[in-house]
């Protein structure tokens, strides 16, 4: 959502300022951002990291005990003299003791990074949304969310408040993850796309090129969708054929994430009476009724600043965009159908078995708050 707070941001030294080498007319080399890994799509992970200098090219090789690929590294220049480094690999070959080793043309490892792939039966899914604006705040949500050892983090959108600011990506988003626990990036990523980090033409460049996508994570298949292109038809086709198809079928639970809830209570008075009321119609016409046709059990969403648990014809939704930004506590709506509501900053704990799905709501000072527990 658009904030009209002047927030002080804090800029860590390591992501805001290049240093110079004596007697040398060139940067030092570094990584600016770490290597992270995000799910693509049903069968591909997407690797990437950026660096203050453009350099290479690269060959990425990942390997395992039995198994191992070399993919060549793709890269694009960004504002400021930074690269942005990135390339896809199948799901599969990516086990818990995967290597990923990153080298230049002489073959020299230039950076390695371990992988914590869990294959478990019991599995545990971290959500936040909505971190923009409030560091602080922020890093004590991945503090936390880190001593919960999830295996698979999901963010809500809206990682940053204003999409062609780049700068931001560190100041707001890579430096207080990294601050909490280095850990957080050795687990995969699904990234959902918000209002303020992208538009109905932009992605940014730390997101994969997929606007909307799925994955599939034991007993449970998620899908993604972007709510920033609601009305667009191949989104819609596509979502058709996901609930079509016999994976999504099969799955014991069906989990869709989308930024903006198709339901939403708390919002600002005056921007929602002058159209922002209208910015979630579509998704609430056109693909709820499909929640409920497919028999969709969690619907995970951000964009509200507050949290917010209820039941519609079936579907349990979610509103849990409290991972930093300024709540939202005025109520402009009434859906007669949420049960909880929280205006304090927050993050869920999905803890998958194989006939349980269970939603965990804890508040920033590590206070359970909400619990809901869905049995097939």
């Amino acid at each position: 959502m658009i904030m009209g707070t002047l927030v002080t941001r804090i800029k860590p030294l390591e992501t805001s300022v290049k240093a110079r080498v004596k007697n040398f007319k060139r940067w030092i080399c570094s990584t600016t951002k770490p290597i992270n890994l995000q799910f693509s799509n049903i069968t591909h992970f997407y690797i990437h990291w950026e660096s203050n200098c453009h350099s290479g090219p690269f060959t990425a090789k990942v390997e395992s005990e039995k198994q191992f690929i070399n993919v060549n590294v793709l890269s694009e220049e960004l504002e400021g003299g930074f690269t942005h480094y990135f390339f896809y690999v199948p799901q599969a070959l990516l086990q818990s003791d995967s290597i990923l080793s990153i080298s230049d043309q002489s073959e020299k490892v230039i950076q390695k990074q371990t992988f914590d792939i869990t294959r478990a039966e019991t599995f545990r899914v971290g959500f936040i949304a909505d971190n923009q604006f409030i560091y602080s705040k922020f890093y004590k949500i991945c503090r936390l969310l880190s001593s919960k050892k999830p295996n698979v983090i999901i963010h809500g959108g809206d990682s940053i408040q204003d999409y062609w600011k780049m700068h931001q990506w560190s100041t707001d988003y890579y430096s207080p993850i990294l601050h909490a626990s280095k850990d957080l990036f050795k687990i995969p990523w699904a990234m959902v796309l918000g209002n303020h980090e992208a538009t109905s033409s932009f992605v940014p460049p730390y997101h994969h090129e997929n606007r909307w996508y799925s994955f599939s994570q034991r007993n449970a298949y998620f899908i993604v969708l972007d709510s920033n292109r609601q009305s667009d038809k191949r989104q819609y086709e596509w979502f058709i054929q996901e609930i079509s198809s016999i994976t999504f079928k099969k799955a014991t639970f069906r989990v869709v994430i989308v930024h903006i809830p198709p339901f939403i209570e708390y919002w600002e008075p005056e921007a929602w009476n002058r159209g922002e009321s209208e910015w979630n119609r579509i998704l609430r016409e056109k693909y709820v009724p499909l929640f409920v046709k497919s028999r969709v059990d969690i619907v995970l969403s951000g964009h509200q600043h507050n949290y917010q648990r209820g039941k519609r014809n079936g579907v349990t939704y979610f509103i849990a965009g409290g991972a930093g930004g300024d709540l939202d506590t005025q109520k402009v709506h009434d859906w007669n159908m949420y049960e909880k509501t929280l205006l304090d900053h927050h993050f869920l704990i999905l803890d998958i078995y194989a006939n349980k799905l269970t939603i965990t709501t804890y508040d920033i000072n590590n206070r359970i708050v909400d619990e809901v527990k869905i049995e097939k």
